[in-house]
């Protein structure tokens, strides 16, 4: 039988979470890269950071919800929150539903399409 310590599970834990959090990292600066060429892949790395670092705090705790979690803030600016065009988004975020109920909410507030002009 073998035996694995706590701080050898920890350890272990940690780094699938890093190993996961690289592969997410890579992605996103690729897709934004493609996406939103004119923002700087700097910013974009300090956006993905702070998502990962907030990730937890928003409920955010599966590898699906922190992807697309981290995947909706890399597309907004860092002082998202201090910005009133951007009220709604901490508001959904910070709300009392359950973590996949908020992202599908925001999903939808940025897919829907505009009303018909007639043009």
């Amino acid at each position: 039988m073998i035996r694995v310590s706590h701080r050898q599970l920890d350890a272990l834990h940690a780094e699938r979470r890093n190993a996961f959090h690289d592969r997410l990292r890579a992605d996103i600066l690729a897709f934004m890269g493609r996406a939103a060429p004119d923002t700087r892949p700097e910013e974009v790395t300090a956006r993905i950071a702070a998502a990962l670092g907030q990730a937890d705090g928003h409920g955010m705790v599966t590898e699906q919800q922190i992807t697309r979690y981290a995947y909706i803030l890399a597309a907004f600016p860092l002082d998202h929150r201090r910005r009133e065009e951007f009220a709604w988004l901490g508001e959904v975020l910070d709300g009392p539903s359950p973590a996949d109920l908020r992202l599908d909410q925001v999903t939808a507030a940025l897919t829907r399409t505009a009303p018909e002009t007639g043009r």
